[in-house]
C-alpha cells in the first residue's frame, strides 16, 4: 500500500451485518485505531457511517490502486471480524471537493469573479 495520499482516490463502502451497533463493540477500539493510523499516514481522507439506520460505512481513501484500497479495507479489524457482509471499492474521478487540496485527482472549481 502506498501512503501519503499518492495514487488515486477511492470510495469504499462497508455494508454492515445486522445489529452492527452491538456486534462491533469487541473490535471498535482496534477499528478506530486502524482508521486513525491510516488518517495519520494520509491514506484515509474521510470516514463515516450512513445514519438512521446505521447499515453502511463510507470511507474515502487516497491510495495507490484499487488493489491497495481493497487490501486496506480487508485489513480493517471490523472487516476481518466478519462484520461487513459486502465490501465495495469504487474509483472516484472527483470534479468538485472541499477536500481538493487533499485529493490527488481533484481540481477545485475556478473562482467566479462575477459575484
Amino acid at each position: 500500500m502506498s501512503g501519503g495520499n499518492q495514487g488515486s482516490t477511492f470510495l469504499v463502502e462497508y455494508h454492515y451485518v445486522d445489529d452492527i451497533l452491538r456486534r462491533r463493540e469487541p473490535v471498535r477500539d482496534s477499528h478506530r485505531a486502524y482508521l486513525q493510523a491510516s488518517y495519520d499516514r494520509g491514506e484515509l481522507l474521510l470516514a463515516g457511517a450512513l445514519q438512521d439506520p446505521i447499515e453502511r460505512g463510507v470511507l474515502i481513501l487516497g491510495i495507490g490502486s484499487r488493489g491497495d484500497a481493497l487490501s486496506w479495507a480487508t485489513a480493517d479489524p471490523v472487516v476481518h471480524a466478519g462484520l461487513v457482509r459486502q465490501l465495495l471499492v469504487h474509483e472516484l474521478a472527483t470534479a468538485y471537493s472541499r477536500l481538493a487540496v487533499s485529493l490527488p485527482n481533484a481540481t477545485a472549481p475556478a473562482p467566479d469573479s462575477g459575484h
